[in-house]
């Protein structure tokens, strides 16, 4: 695997040394997010998180269709109620582009490197990953293959889920620690307005551990979305999934998730709401059932809590709004009511959150929240934040 890999950034050199460089450009940006968070108001403790980044870009044609483009991050966090501190350097991105335009409507796109990717749900792969991602693109038709690998990643900047005893185990002394090592794959086929401006999309993706071929983690999910009437639009999912860990049984799990969101023609306002329900664990059913949990790739906290709730075992009715009160300034704010999935549903408690953001210039931006939830059975999760967030952009 290591030698593929040597081969591939290898060749990807060759190909950059052998193109004309145009003017390179470069920036970055310095941002400090300070946090106060705890079971409550009485419990509030520092959390400190402060990173930098700096980015280049260098274009290979005047079009901006050929072009490599880089960035690398430095981040440490303070945490006052263990006393640790932590220190990370990742390279984020690392990516090769290739657009051919093909005619005025078809074209041919090809990045390599490392690069994020998100599946056509969101939730279940979103992050950056060392790979190949190719797409085919007409008026009718859209057609996308991908394929990676996650152990050159920086374990304390990605974090993937795991099963069982198969559980990574991280080093928070170290600067830059290899993640787990999957191969990760996607191919998608999307149908762009294919009735009445609605967009369908079909995508599979799956990942084997590289050290088992017992473990591997296949879904298969169908997508739609497009505008109902004006100002209104709908996103709607629905994943099937089948997963093998080690020698444990086979498990079939699904994810659905459905979105309206409504554009208002004032204050750059939106409101949406929707729902999310992930199958879950039932200790009742019979041995010969093989529904279980449903499981991602990428840890993605489906709602904040102290315990890190992920899509799995969850029913999740949302409401959230956004609008530009004056210039400069947009506030948000959301609800969450969260049910459990097991043998039953059962309701589990509700969070809130509210926020204001500044753009106090065109490379200053200052933000406030504030995020609390209740548990309806378990204080302990329980979780209350307050938080402030600086970035300067250069």
């Amino acid at each position: 695997m290591r030698n593929s890999f040597r081969f591939v950034l290898t060749a990807l050199l060759f190909a950059l040394l052998n193109l004309p460089v145009l003017a390179i450009d470069w920036g970055g940006a310095l941002s400090n997010y300070t946090r106060y968070k705890g079971v409550n108001s009485g419990d509030l403790k520092l959390d400190q998180l402060d990173d930098a980044n700096i980015w280049f870009k260098v274009p290979f044609d005047k079009a901006g269709n050929i072009y490599f483009v880089a960035e690398g991050l430095y981040e440490f966090e303070y945490d006052d109620r263990s006393d640790d501190k932590t220190h990370y350097v990742d390279l984020s991105l690392a990516k090769f582009s290739y657009l051919n335009k093909i005619s005025a409507t078809d074209s041919i796109l090809v990045n390599a490197g490392r690069f994020s990717f998100s599946d056509a749900t969101g939730v279940i792969f979103n992050q950056a990953a060392d790979g190949l991602f190719a797409k085919y693109q007409t008026t009718m038709i859209e057609a996308n293959v991908y394929a990676a690998y996650t152990g050159l990643l920086n374990a304390g900047i990605v974090k993937f889920l795991n099963h069982g005893k198969d559980l990574f185990e991280y080093d928070s002394d170290k600067i830059y620690q290899r993640a787990d090592e999957y191969v990760v794959g996607a191919a998608a086929v999307t149908f762009p307005n294919f009735v009445m401006n609605q967009t369908g999309t079909l995508q599979f993706f799956g990942s084997q551990k590289t050290d088992s071929v017992k473990f591997r983690r296949l879904y298969g999910t169908l997508a739609l979305n497009g505008p109902v009437f004006m100002g209104l639009y709908y996103n709607l999912s629905g994943t099937y999934s089948y997963a093998k860990y080690e020698d444990d049984d086979a498990v079939y799990s699904y994810l659905a998730r459905g979105r309206l969101d409504y554009y208002f023609p004032f204050m750059g306002a939106v409101l949406s709401g929707g729902v999310d329900m992930a199958s879950g664990d039932d200790p009742k059913k019979h041995h010969d059932d093989k529904r279980g949990a449903f499981m991602g790739f990428t840890k993605i906290n489906a709602y904040f809590s102290a315990d890190d709730p992920q899509y799995s075992g969850l029913f999740k009715l949302y409401t959230k709004a956004s609008a530009k009160v004056v210039d400069k300034v947009r506030v948000s704010g959301g609800v969450d009511w969260v049910s459990e999935i097991a043998h039953r549903m059962e309701y589990k408690g509700t969070a809130f959150s509210a926020g204001v953001d500044v753009q106090a210039f065109s490379d200053l931006l200052i933000g406030a929240e504030f995020k609390n939830y209740r548990d309806y059975d378990d204080a302990k999760n329980n979780k209350m934040q307050f938080g402030i967030n600086v970035q300067l952009v250069f």
